[in-house]
């Protein structure tokens, strides 16, 4: 081909692409401060050649710029998306489990436990010199006031701590669905963009800015589907978010929303005893009414749901709650026989008359339920007089096996004995199929002579709780301490080999087993607890409201045979009541608080100055076998060494995945980022194309003045 401005139109292909050139330079250099902007570059190449009519060749057309794109490795993003969400989890948790530590220990200069432990005993000490000092012994309840206050702040703190947690997770989760939802609409933009061949760079920087703050937050898995070819030749890709497995985002939809929302649905069960009501568990929106759960395996959103539900790994007892409809209810009919006087007894129990404020009950508790209902019931129908030798007994055995022995009911009348018959004619559970599933019980057909009822499966069901040490952890521990602290205070109960079974053996001297300076000679133990707890209204129990809460309201260990099964279920019922003792409503008791005078010092009545059982109590304090830690002060500072050592696990971790991803991050930005030098090196070099192309655009301009305004004219 031969063409009159051939030269002139190849040089100006060259200028046009010098102009691109600087133009994305210029765009470089003008986003050198903007976040996540990625550095920009033409990709350039010669236009097509064309061949010459006398086949000598083919000739150059000059040059075209075919695309912008992007600098970006998309293998190290995805590094850093998995490394970002290693560390948005452990920054979450370097932060809250210091706030635990803050609270146990009281912090720099703060009242944590030594210091009210030691003060009590100081003033426990002071009275063993005088026990009849009342003033001392006004002194030794307000410090024992201020020990219990301690836990109970602490408990409280923590309490609110979780409720704190919990807001914050639903925060996170309404941030991922903000973000899903932007980025869904970046998506739709990029595909409108792309579809007709060119590359939409700076919006595609947007969307992987919120991947970044989205890997953060939870764990992502990110990508492109490749669905085959556009129109204009380029590859059809479709962008997607995956979380845990379970599709989060899927590029986009022109008829609505693809985003599948996360949710927070408040749980109906408590996933430990010691967390508040109301915890939210993470669930998909879709599909709709599934509730499936998230499986959150890293980001904050994971270092908030260990922190507020982590109870390092602890078998916790999940238990059924009975104020749910329908009504948890059970009626059994007794066909009992007194001296051939037949009666006919209904025995009705409705479990919200029993459980009120109370979220769950064992199958020991619901033997002791059932027991005092059947025996009032014979009472109140035929008089026979109940006994604890002479009743109707409920129990549970090893295998959370329900039995109903009624061939303990025998009376006397007259010269002769009357005999007694007792069978149970009808039993009726009716409750939530879930429950009565779990429990194992059936019902008799009516006209049953069988006197023992057997159910297949305790009332609780066992599961293993998260792993990591947060709040309900150290609630569950705090729990422990207050609860064993006071058994041994008040009763002297000492687990020395540590299998959770207290043996009379193990009943040592305690503070309910002393006398105080009111009794005279002669007179019992006072049986006072100098601990108890505080009711649901705030009010301190005394020690008959504190025994009335065992199974079987009011035990003693006075004047029983140590080797006897009654001292045995007795010791038991008394381990029961203190069960229900947290360290949020610890307290005193009010009968110390009311009057002092009550604190037993001695051993015996009568003696004022008497101080034996007040010295046997503080030398409890050192006893190594309280705790499988050893003393209390040893429980209390391995929990402080526990609280230390998760803080500084957690800090060591944040920092060094903070450092990794720096390293990661100065990686990409070696890639990805714009470097001033680097920039102005390749203007000026672009600069010089653009002279060069407009010199030669020159050049041929004078050739043709000449050929076209001169040739002739000499």
């Amino acid at each position: 081909m031969r063409g009159s401005f051939y030269g002139m139109n190849v040089s100006l292909s060259g200028l046009y692409a010098s102009q691109r050139n600087l133009a994305t330079i210029a765009h470089n250099t003008a986003n050198i401060q903007t976040d996540g902007y990625s550095r920009q570059t033409t990709i350039q190449s010669a236009s097509g050649p064309i061949r010459l009519y006398n086949k000598t060749g083919m000739v150059g057309t000059g040059a075209n710029v075919l695309s912008v794109v992007r600098i970006r490795d998309f293998y190290l993003d995805q590094k850093i998306w998995f490394q970002n969400t290693v560390r948005g989890e452990w920054s979450q948790k370097a932060a809250l489990v210091d706030q635990i530590q803050f609270r146990i220990d009281g912090g720099a200069g703060g009242v944590g436990y030594n210091a009210v432990t030691n003060d009590f005993y100081d003033v426990l000490q002071e009275l063993s010199k005088d026990p009849s000092n009342m003033s001392i012994r006004s002194v030794a309840k307000e410090q024992a006031t201020t020990l219990t206050t301690y836990f109970n702040n602490l408990a409280q703190n923590l309490e609110k701590m979780q409720e704190d947690t919990n807001f914050d997770v639903r925060v996170k989760v309404e941030l991922i669905n903000s973000i899903g939802h932007r980025i869904e609409t970046l998506n739709k933009q990029i595909y409108e963009v792309e579809i007709l061949g060119e590359r939409a760079n700076d919006l595609r920087d947007a969307r992987d800015l919120l991947v970044d703050e989205l890997s953060g937050l939870i764990n992502v898995e990110v990508g492109e589907h490749n669905y085959g070819k556009l129109s204009s030749g380029a590859d059809d890709l479709r962008f997607y978010i995956y979380i845990g497995g379970t599709q989060f985002l899927q590029h986009y939809d022109a008829k609505g929303s693809i985003v599948n929302e996360l949710k927070c649905e408040a749980r109906m069960e408590k996933l430990n005893e010691e967390d508040i009501f109301g915890l939210f568990d993470v669930v998909w929106t879709k599909p709709a009414g599934r509730s499936d759960p998230v499986v959150v395996t890293g980001g904050e959103l994971r270092g908030l749901l260990d922190v507020r539900d982590g109870n390092s790994g602890y078998v916790q007892v999940t238990r059924y709650n009975f104020l749910t409809a329908p009504p948890t209810e059970i009626d059994m009919r007794l066909s009992v026989d007194v001296g051939g006087v037949p009666y006919s007894i209904s025995v009705p129990v409705a479990f919200n008359e029993f459980v009120r404020n109370v979220e769950a009950m064992s199958a020991d508790e619901l033997a002791a339920l059932l027991s005092d209902r059947v025996n009032k019931a014979i009472y109140d129908a035929t008089g026979i007089e109940i006994t604890p030798e002479n009743r109707a007994r409920v129990t549970t055995n090893a295998n959370g096996e329900l039995h109903i022995d009624l061939s303990g009911i025998t009376t006397s009348g007259g010269a002769a004995p009357v005999a007694v018959t007792a069978e149970i004619e009808r039993f009726v559970f009716t409750a939530p199929a879930n429950l009565k599933q779990s429990l194992g019980l059936s019902e008799l057909p009516p006209g049953s002579a069988a006197a023992t009822l057997t159910s297949a499966k305790d009332i609780v069901n066992a599961v293993k709780t998260c792993g990591y040490k947060g709040i309900p952890y150290y609630m569950r521990k705090l729990n422990e301490y207050v609860r064993t602290f006071a058994m041994a205070f008040n009763e002297g109960f000492i687990d020395a080999n540590s299998d959770k079974d207290i043996t009379f053996d193990e009943v040592l001297q305690g503070h309910a087993t002393g006398y105080n300076i009111t009794q005279e000679p002669g007179e019992p133990p006072a049986g006072v607890r100098f601990f108890t707890m505080i009711d649901s209204q705030g009010k301190e129990f005394t020690t008959g409201d504190f025994l009335m809460m065992s199974d079987l309201r009011m035990p003693s260990l006075y004047a029983l045979d140590p080797e006897s099964g009654e001292y045995a279920e007795n010791v038991n019922a008394i381990i029961n009541a203190y069960q229900k003792v947290t360290a949020k409503n610890f307290s005193v008791s009010l009968d110390v608080l009311n009057d002092p005078a009550l604190i037993a010092a001695a051993s015996g009545a009568g003696d004022v100055e008497d101080n034996t059982n007040l010295l046997a109590v503080i030398e409890q304090r050192f006893n190594r076998s309280m705790f499988s830690e050893g003393t209390a002060e040893d429980y209390m500072q391995s929990l402080t060494t526990d609280a230390a050592v998760d803080t500084n696990q957690a800090a060591f971790l944040y920092e060094n995945q903070e450092n990794f991803i720096g390293l990661l991050l100065m990686r990409r930005e070696s890639i990805s980022g714009v470097w001033q030098d680097e920039e102005f090196a390749d203007m000026v070099r672009q600069q010089h194309a653009y002279n060069a192309c407009a010199m030669m655009i020159n050049t041929f301009n004078q050739i043709y003045d000449t050929l076209i305004n001169r040739l002739g004219l000499y």
